[in-house]
């Protein structure tokens, strides 16, 4: 009868070993997870930041362009009118 007593305790206890160690490593598997989302997370931040400064670059480009027309068009008129 003891002896089975002491196999039930150590059996008990190695499932409640086996129990707590399956947690733990939920529990890591959620914090890799999480890391690896915020690690996703902070690249997709960073291509659109990038993104968004060469679409404010392409901005700039496109303004100047436009005043580059403005004048080339007055240059031309000028130039229509001395003839």
């Amino acid at each position: 009868e003891n002896a089975r007593l002491a196999k039930a305790r150590r059996d008990s206890k190695l499932n409640s070993l086996k129990l707590k160690a399956q947690i733990k490593a939920e529990v890591l598997k959620e914090r890799i997870d999480d890391r690896r989302e915020s690690a996703e997370e902070a690249q997709m931040d960073a291509y659109v930041l990038e993104l968004m400064d060469y679409a404010e670059c392409c901005q700039q480009m496109a303004f100047a362009a436009a005043v580059e027309a403005d004048l080339i068009l007055l240059e031309a008129a000028s130039g229509c009118a001395e003839f």
